[in-house]
């Protein structure tokens, strides 16, 4: 589907109003609008490229277990000891903003504002105006669901009205952050006033006071004249460290993606790993700001340096296919076109043999094949090319209904997909207006970093205090019968392996249904999971690593203690988990919270393999409102989590996720089978010797 601003703030509609929104929702969401964001700037049809949904798979299989993986953390604010002074002019790295620098005197926020309106408060917590923009970012409370849509202005003393350029917002639990950024303030603007409009049905004002930022509230950059960093060069593709500041407990850095040719972007997140010389991973937490461009910059922070050692950047593409990085150049202002005559009454299954050339850029693509997919939807097959995995169409016409980068044809050759309200008659003129493809390459920076100064500090910024919510009180229920017979068996089969000290190690291996377009995971994947538990069966560090049919790493993580790192991504955080004991059972939270998420949770004896009897346990999840992916003719209704249960063991032992469809139909998604439990005194030393190169913070 075209991604316009109606059926983009539908999704959204959709999103925040179900209680339990599916990954591959969200995933091609966050898709609709980054496309959304490409047309405005470039004004190029907003059309979805290959898209994987693994990835945000794995986040919540990370955060569903011990290995728990958290890619997001928030960063803790420096504390100032000492005199402050206005200083004005300084280059660096403003906590919640990013990095700033300049000639003209920088300004942040005097005190608070708080303003109620219609029974919301609204805090103005941070501002800070530069040469380059200004942003602001507020709190708003007692709002009953998220902001559907916000939009705001700055009017100053003199009347002069300042539109936005960008926005963003987060809610949870009733607690609204927005963030607005303008274009730069005129010199030394100390007062104004923000307008924001939508949330209530006049404009709300906030007047703001500025002053002059003082010393201590940003981290200074290093003196030293050698930034930026440069990667090597390669298929036209450079990583580069543009800014550093060290401060008292984190270092803080930004990074950035560069290209020789421009309209060009890396398909998929990207991100850095930091290890040394010696390979000892160092913990990376990701900051950056909602503001900066994501495709093309990144803030993370690190530990505090000496200066002695020497370390390399890495980028990093996710998903990881084959050491390649996909990447999607756009010919919008200048495609390649063909003509293409469907001819009269064509029908579904249809095939048209071609010999077409096209050139776009310095791509010279051959069109082979044509098949009309259903009534509506034109696949396009391409000859082989380099590296070449896919293109996107457009047709000048508005019986257009959507465009994406199809699947590899499965010789090689790669298509493009293209749908319409009804087909053209007449023959049509095509255009190829982004062409996907892939580059192999390290692109590593050998970096020194700056040692810590001496009295470094870096201050919070006014800051309304948050408020605390009642943390629920886990309610078991400990009436239900078939809640106590899965917890029997759960603890029965726990029970050996939280004899510690030693070693857990598991297996496991996934079966999934692969979409079109889908680059991870791949059809069939495995996991090799290493716990070390104490003598009272805590877990204390953990490895775990997805691994490919031939032996290939997806991704690979460790915790120690409450902190985790992925050392495929790099993403670094500790973890607000509690200790806990080893335990394979993966249907408790499914009891706790059933009444809460309105689960139907269901339980038969049933055989299962080599004969064995077990309890099959059924978890039936409703979504508010069906949701239907971009793609799919189909909406999806629900969710249904099987797991089979070893009555003789008590071994949850497989897992299959359905998918339930509005029209009464279903689809098995993923099924999960655990191959292998057993428990040793030692692992092996590959093992101990990937938790040892952690680098705690």
């Amino acid at each position: 589907m075209n991604p316009s601003p109606k059926t983009i703030d539908t999704s959204l509609t959709t999103l925040f109003s179900s209680s339990q929104p599916r990954k591959e929702f969200v995933d091609d969401l966050a898709m609709q609008l980054h496309f959304q964001y490409l047309e405005l700037n470039s004004s190029q049809i907003v059309i979805q490229p290959q898209r994987g949904n693994w990835l945000a798979g794995m986040q919540s299989k990370l955060r569903a277990r011990p290995v728990m993986l958290v890619l997001s953390v928030l960063a803790a604010m420096l504390v100032l000891t000492g005199i402050v002074y206005a200083v004005g002019r300084l280059s660096g790295y403003i906590p919640g903003f990013g990095f700033t620098s300049g000639s003209q005197t920088i300004y942040v926020l005097d005190e608070v504002t708080e303003v109620q309106e219609n029974g919301l408060m609204l805090q103005i917590e941070q501002a800070v105006s530069d040469e380059e923009r200004f942003w602001v970012k507020v709190r708003v409370e007692n709002l009953k669901e998220p902001p559907f849509f916000s939009t705001s202005y700055l009017l100053l003393e003199d009347g002069t009205r300042i539109e936005l350029v960008s926005s963003g917002s987060t809610y949870q639990d009733g607690l609204t952050t927005l963030t607005y950024t303008f274009p730069a303030l005129p010199a030394d603007i100390e007062h104004l006033t923000l307008f924001i409009e939508n949330l209530v049905d006049n404009p709300i004002q906030l007047p703001l006071a500025l002053r002059p930022i003082q010393n201590g509230e940003m981290i200074p950059v290093t003196e030293l004249d050698e930034y930026p960093i440069y990667s090597s060069s390669q298929h036209g593709l450079q990583l580069s460290l543009d800014h550093v500041a060290p401060g008292s407990d984190r270092t803080v850095f930004q990074v950035s993606v560069l290209f020789d040719e421009p309209s060009t972007m890396i398909i998929g997140q990207w991100t850095v790993t930091l290890q040394d010389q010696d390979g000892h991973i160092y913990p990376l937490t990701e900051i950056t700001p909602n503001d900066i461009d994501r495709g093309k910059s990144a803030l993370y922070q690190t530990i505090p340096f000496t200066g002695n050692e020497e370390l390399i950047l890495t980028l990093q593409s996710v998903p990881i296919v084959e050491q390649k990085i996909n990447v999607m150049q756009d010919y919008s202002a200048n495609p390649g076109k063909f003509i293409f005559d469907p001819g009269g009454n064509p029908q579904p299954g249809q095939v048209w043999e071609l010999d077409e050339q096209v050139q776009v850029g310095d791509f010279t693509l051959q069109v082979v094949r044509a098949e009309l997919n259903n009534a509506n939807e034109l696949i396009f097959e391409f000859k082989e090319y380099p590296d070449v995995t896919g293109v996107m169409l457009y047709a000048d016409t508005p019986d257009i209904k959507s465009a994406r980068s199809g699947v590899p044809a499965g010789n090689q050759n790669f298509t493009g997909v293209i749908g319409f309200h009804q087909l053209p008659a007449e023959p049509i003129e095509f255009q190829i207006r982004s062409v996907y493809f892939s580059v192999a390459g390290e692109w590593k920076i050998n970096w020194t970093p700056p040692a810590t100064p001496d009295g470094s500090t870096a201050q919070a910024f006014p800051t309304a205090t948050v408020p605390m919510f009642p943390t629920p009180t886990d309610t078991f229920p400990s009436e239900d019968a078939l809640y106590l017979e899965v917890k029997r068996l759960s603890d029965q089969f726990d029970a050996p392996y939280q004899q510690g000290p030693g070693w857990v190690h598991i297996v496991r291996e996934q079966h999934s249904k692969v979409e079109e377009g889908q680059l991870l995971p791949p059809p069939f994947y495995k996991s090799d999971e290493w716990y070390e538990v104490d003598a009272d069966g805590y877990i204390q560090r953990s490895l775990y690593t997805d691994f490919t049919e031939n032996g290939m790493i997806l991704q690979q993580s460790a915790t120690i203690g409450n902190y985790s790192i992925n050392f495929t991504f790099g993403g670094s955080g500790y973890n607000e988990m509690e200790p806990h004991r080893f335990s394979l059972d993966r249907l408790n939270e499914s009891f706790l919270h059933a009444d809460e998420y309105k689960s139907e949770i269901s339980g038969e004896e049933v055989d299962c393999q080599d004969g064995k009897r077990c309890l099959l346990i059924s978890v039936k999840d409703l979504l508010e409102q069906p949701i239907q992916l971009s793609g799919s003719e189909k909406s999806i209704s629900g969710i249904v989590l099987n797991v089979w249960i070893d009555l003789e063991t008590g071994l949850q032992f497989k897992f299959e996720s359905i998918d339930l469809y509005d029209d009464g139909s279903e689809e098995v998604r993923t099924t999960r089978q655990v191959l292998l439990v057993e428990k040793l005194e030692l692992a092996p030393a590959e093992v101990v010797g990937m938790l040892d190169r952690v680098v705690l913070p």
